[in-house]
């Protein structure tokens, strides 16, 4: 059986993360954080890059990408780093939000950021060749990768 790893998403990840799910006693509102995600996709590649036979990561054309992720991917040949186009690719349309949900949310559920998402992860996987099974997560993410394969694999 062969392996595939995506890892998709932004090389910098900008948000509110968790802390907006509070209740506004407890944090700041207008908290956001900032994520260079690359020590991520190194982190998690150097720990399970071994359980898989690809490795692709996906993000968007707009991205950099920084002098340390590059070289590390140049010394890694079974991974690649894939761009592309939010707007080139598919024509997504804006969603249709309703006038009660807060301007905020409006704004940030109008430019689509779901579907840019499943459309890296779709041209993730295409740049997969033959693999039986392709784990997804996203750049900022840190996981136990191991655990997922040996939930795979039985």
């Amino acid at each position: 059986m062969k392996f595939g790893l995506v890892i998709q998403g932004p090389l910098l990840s900008i948000g509110r993360g968790v802390g907006s799910y509070k209740k506004k006693s407890e944090t700041k509102e207008e908290e956001i954080l900032h994520h260079e995600c690359d020590n991520t996709i190194i982190n998690n590649i150097n720990n399970y890059g071994e359980l898989f036979d690809q490795i692709v990561i996906s993000t968007w054309e707009e991205e950099t990408v920084s002098d340390n992720l590059q070289s590390f991917i140049a010394e890694n040949s079974k991974t690649q780093i894939f761009k592309f186009h939010k707007k080139g690719i598919l024509k997504l349309p804006k969603l249709n939000v309703p006038s009660s949900w807060s301007n905020k949310t409006s704004s940030i559920m109008s430019v689509n950021n779901n579907l840019n998402q499943y459309t890296g992860c779709r041209l993730g996987v295409e740049k997969l060749n033959k693999c039986d099974f392709v784990i997804r997560i996203r750049t900022d993410q840190e996981i136990n990768l191991a655990a997922l394969k040996i939930f795979v694999q039985h």
